[in-house]
């Protein structure tokens, strides 16, 4: 299988089906196997999955909930070219998730955001 083969897109796919049930084998839904591949692919340098990785850490799916991981893994999105992780980070340090509000900071990243199609970017994925 290519996703065994650490072929991130791949890896990325397999993450999707396990979230949306439509498992390899028997079906139904895996959160924590969903997991699992999402973060091997965004470890691979799969930008969409480095978004849905800090999506995963941010709501707990699969994983434990974790504010800090999230805005690692939407940081890394931004830099490898998916502009919503840096959606998703701005809207964490503007709203305050995570214990504190950071006005310049969700400045900081949201002015990035100019440099894509703004009808690209989707607030947070999946």
């Amino acid at each position: 299988m290519l996703a065994d083969e650490g072929k991130p897109e791949a890896e990325f796919y397999l993450a999707t089906c396990y979230r949306e049930g439509y498992g390899p084998k028997n079906g139904g839904k895996d959160f924590s196997k969903a997991f699992y591949w999402m973060r091997r692919a965004a470890e691979h340098g799969y930008a969409f999955a480095m978004n849905d990785t800090g999506y995963y850490f941010e709501y707990g799916i699969g994983t434990e909930k974790s504010i800090e991981d999230a805005c690692y893994w939407y940081e890394k999105a931004g830099e490898a070219g998916d502009a919503s992780g840096y959606s998703n980070l701005g809207r964490i340090y503007y709203l305050g998730e995570g214990g504190c509000i950071n006005y310049d900071k969700a400045l900081a990243t949201t002015v990035k955001l100019p440099e894509w199609d703004m009808q690209e970017v989707s607030i947070n994925s999946p």
